[in-house]
């Protein structure tokens, strides 16, 4: 008999050691700052690339570039190999705190909110929960001050958003 697995944190305590901790949103037109979110289990690029390579491959199919933000790494090579094909690997220092942008063939790109390794799990597991939620608008900064509740934009909301509604409701959350 098989044992399923009842709960999402069950999931996460089967992963193997090298697998990538990550969770993107569903395949759509994309929406607000990030795609998904990673979790690595350190600071050092090039060790934790390949695994998420793996992850997202189904998605953009071949991964072609990476860029990253210089200070948010221990070191990194300039280019990679993965799966025989060579990577480039582009560290900038105006790219946005905590992402990370893995490019594909045919100009496919996720931006991936990266998780500091040292995050507990529970925290971890609830921004990389909240920022794969189709339609979450939210900024890097309200999901990695996890967010309970995305902000997920329906057409009103947009509406009063352009009128200043965002600020006080985002204010009023404090």
């Amino acid at each position: 008999m098989t044992q399923q697995l009842s709960t999402h944190h069950d999931v996460w305590d089967t992963l193997t050691p090298l697998a990538a901790r990550v969770m993107l949103k569903p395949a759509a037109p994309a929406t607000g700052a990030v795609d998904g979110a990673w979790w690595p289990r350190g600071r050092e690029l090039a060790a934790e690339l390949p695994a998420l390579f793996a992850a997202v491959s189904e998605r953009l199919g071949r991964v072609v570039n990476v860029t990253y933000r210089f200070d948010g790494w221990d070191g990194a090579p300039t280019r990679m190999l993965f799966d025989g094909n060579g990577i480039k690997l582009s560290g900038y220092h105006y790219q946005a705190a905590d992402t990370v942008s893995i490019g594909g063939r045919g100009r496919r790109r996720l931006t991936l909110l990266v998780v500091a390794a040292q995050t507990d799990p529970e925290t971890a597991r609830a921004i990389l929960s909240a920022a794969a939620v189709s339609g979450n608008t939210s900024t890097t900064g309200e999901l990695l001050g996890v967010v309970t509740m995305p902000r997920v934009e329906t057409g009103e909301e947009s509406d009063w958003d352009s009128e200043g509604g965002a600020l006080d409701r985002l204010l009023a959350r404090r």
